[in-house]
């Protein structure tokens, strides 16, 4: 996802219909800090809810969305595609029927963005991290010393999975890339 804004985001999102103001369940990447969360809609013309942080780590930015008991949407981010941190739920009446698809956002009017999908596909996956990842916010490290310091992090990192399916799975990962192919 190419940086237009801080609030650029984009998302795998399952819709009632294709008007605007309709009910939704989305999980979405921004290019940012802000990184993944979960948003949705409960009911059509009010504004969204959102909830749920993971940190996004292109290109192993995974997106998860599942529908389960036909109106309990899950949303879930991971950087592995493997384990998934939950990011929230909504319970949404929806039709059986459905739009599921990739939506991206500039956020801003100043110019476009642009955003890959790819290793789309169904996930049976059910590992779930013990604890969401704790993400430090913006400011001063709670673990610094009077002093200046410096804090330096490795993690090693495992590239994304070939997409698994089942037909029987309800469950979608969507890894995000920094290179593009929809301009929006």
């Amino acid at each position: 996802l190419d940086f237009a804004d801080t609030w650029s985001v984009a998302s795998l999102m399952a819709r009632e219909n294709l008007n605007t103001t309709n009910k939704y369940a989305a999980v979405c990447a921004t290019p940012s800090i802000a990184g993944s969360y979960f948003q949705y809609r409960t009911n059509g013309g009010v504004i969204p809810s959102g909830s749920g942080s993971f940190p996004v780590n292109y290109p192993y930015t995974w997106l998860r969305l599942q529908r389960t008991a036909g109106t309990t949407f899950h949303g879930y981010a991971s950087l592995d595609g493997e384990t998934w941190t939950k990011l929230g739920t909504a319970v949404i009446t929806m039709p059986a029927t459905i739009y599921l698809g990739f939506t991206v956002s500039s956020r801003t009017g100043a110019g476009p963005t642009t955003a890959e999908f790819r290793d789309f596909g169904s996930n049976t996956s059910t590992n779930l991290s013990a604890t969401p990842t704790v993400v430090e916010p913006l400011g001063p490290s709670s673990t610094a010393p009077d002093w200046p310091s410096v804090k330096f992090f490795t993690t090693p990192r495992r590239g994304p999975t070939d997409a698994r399916s089942s037909s029987s799975n309800s469950t979608i990962r969507i890894p995000t890339s920094r290179t593009s192919a929809a301009t929006v």
